[in-house]
C-alpha cells in the first residue's frame, strides 16, 4: 500500500475546493505525501460505461477551460453523428475540435470543428478523447480505448501531461491536424 487516508481527512481536503468555471482543483500541499501517488497517473478499465464517463469528464473539462484543442476518435462517422451536439457546443465555446472516424456515412458538421474522415485501421478500431489542457498542463487528459472481440472495449485514462503530449504529436503528425 502506498498511501491511506481516512474519510474525515478526505472531506476536510474537499471542503475548501474552489467552485466555479474558472477555478480547478484542490489546495493539496499538506496532503502531498498521499496525493503524490495519484498525480500524473493512468488508470485502466474494461468497463465500457466507465470509459464513457471518462470521455464525458474530458469533454466537460474542455468545456470548463473554454480554450485549447480536443481530439476525439469515434471509429465510424455514424457514431460521430450521435455526438454532434457535444462537439458543436465545444467548438462554439472556443475549443478547437478535431474529430476522427472511418467514413461509413456522411460526416456531421461540427461548425468550426474539423472532421477527419480517415480510412485507417487505427481510427476504425480506436476510441479516444485527448484534451491538450488549453495551455495548462494540469488540465491535460486523455482516454484511449480499443475494441476487442473478447471483452468489448479496454482502455486507459491518463492525466500525465507527457503522455498526452505524445498522443497529440502522433495525431498531428499522422493525420495532419
Amino acid at each position: 500500500m502506498l498511501a491511506l487516508v481516512d474519510v474525515a481527512s478526505l472531506q476536510e481536503l474537499l471542503e475548501d475546493a474552489p467552485t466555479g468555471a474558472s477555478q480547478f482543483g484542490i489546495a493539496d500541499g499538506k496532503y502531498e505525501e498521499i496525493l503524490r501517488h495519484l498525480k500524473e497517473t493512468s488508470f485502466t478499465s474494461y468497463d465500457t460505461e466507465q470509459l464513457l464517463y471518462a470521455s464525458r469528464e474530458i469533454e466537460d473539462r474542455a468545456r470548463r477551460v473554454g480554450q485549447g484543442t480536443i481530439h476525439a476518435g469515434f471509429q465510424q462517422c455514424s457514431v460521430m453523428a450521435e455526438q454532434r451536439s457535444v462537439y458543436t457546443d465545444l467548438a462554439r465555446r472556443g475549443v478547437s475540435v478535431h474529430a476522427y472516424s472511418a467514413p461509413d456515412a456522411t460526416p456531421p458538421d461540427f461548425g468550426s470543428g474539423h472532421v477527419h474522415a480517415v480510412s485507417t485501421a487505427e481510427i476504425a478500431e480506436t476510441w479516444f478523447v485527448v484534451f491538450n489542457g488549453g495551455g495548462d498542463d494540469t488540465q491535460k487528459t486523455a482516454l484511449v480505448a480499443r475494441e476487442s472481440d473478447d471483452i468489448g472495449f479496454y482502455g486507459i485514462l491518463t492525466y500525465d501531461p507527457g503522455f498526452v503530449d505524445h498522443l497529440l504529436a502522433h495525431l498531428n503528425q499522422t493525420y495532419d491536424s
